[in-house]
Order: C-alpha cells, then sequence, then structure tokens
C-alpha cells in the first residue's frame, strides 16, 4: 500500500498575515495475513 497526500493550509498568523502551509504525508507499508475461512464466508 503506498499513500501520496499534500494539502495546503492557510494559517493566519496575525490580522491580515496569512501565508499558505503545505502538509506532505507519504506511506509506503506492505502488510499481509493469512486469510481464513471468515475472510472469504460471509
Amino acid at each position: 500500500m503506498y499513500i501520496d497526500a499534500s494539502y495546503t493550509a492557510q494559517l493566519e498568523l496575525l490580522p491580515r498575515m496569512v501565508r499558505p502551509w503545505r502538509f506532505v504525508v507519504s506511506v509506503d507499508a506492505w502488510t499481509t495475513r493469512p486469510t481464513r475461512a471468515s475472510d472469504v464466508i460471509r
């Protein structure tokens, strides 16, 4: 699973002083688990 996301927020530091602030998230994950009968049969 790979997740790359970014978000830009407008932060108001002082009245009438707004700065863009960029948040970046990057996640690389590899997860596995054995398949159980309850995962297949519902």
